[in-house]
């Protein structure tokens, strides 16, 4: 393709563009609805995207989530990743999370959390999150539901992770 890519914070008018590549990733409306959903509640903390030529071809947000019991470090939870069909494999994706862990890492988040495919992820150094006793509330995910640690927020003690009610479970 040989367009740069440029990553930068999403803007409101970022937003028609965004829900369009969400859904065009996803093959379906149902992830573009729930960032919409994220939107109307102000859940999402952090809201990236990809440009190339000006033009949205990825997208990427982080919002809290809440750990029962509670821990003393913020944790986030990163939902949705996408990347227009045209642009995947291209290394997009990874940019977009690298600059995602950074931003947050930087505004003091302890942990990210993330629903997503087991041999992706790691290359970022998610693990399972069962590797330290952390579950999400709504399904055994296995090694889907994974984390990345900043500091050491979790301790091996059983918690228990809930997404942002605007998910509706995912």
């Amino acid at each position: 393709m040989g367009e740069i890519v440029l990553i930068r914070r999403a803007e409101l008018l970022d937003r028609a563009a965004a829900l369009a590549v969400v859904a065009s990733a996803f093959g379906r409306e149902d992830e573009a609805r729930l960032v919409e959903r994220m939107w109307a509640a102000k859940a999402i903390e952090f809201e990236i995207v990809a440009a190339a030529n000006e033009k949205i071809v990825g997208y990427c947000a982080c919002s809290a989530v809440t750990i029962d019991p509670p821990v003393e470090f913020r944790v986030l939870g990163l939902a949705p990743l996408a990347v227009t069909p045209a642009r995947q494999k291209q290394g997009v994706g990874s940019a977009l999370v690298e600059r995602m862990l950074e931003d947050v890492r930087r505004a003091g988040a302890g942990a990210v959390v993330l629903l997503g495919h087991p041999r992706y992820y790691p290359r970022f150094k998610f693990v399972p999150a069962a590797t330290k006793n952390v579950r999400w509330d709504v399904r055994d995910a296995k090694e889907a539901f994974q984390m990345i640690e900043f500091a050491a927020v979790f301790d091996g003690r059983p918690r228990v992770v809930s997404y942002h009610p605007a998910l509706g479970g995912l």
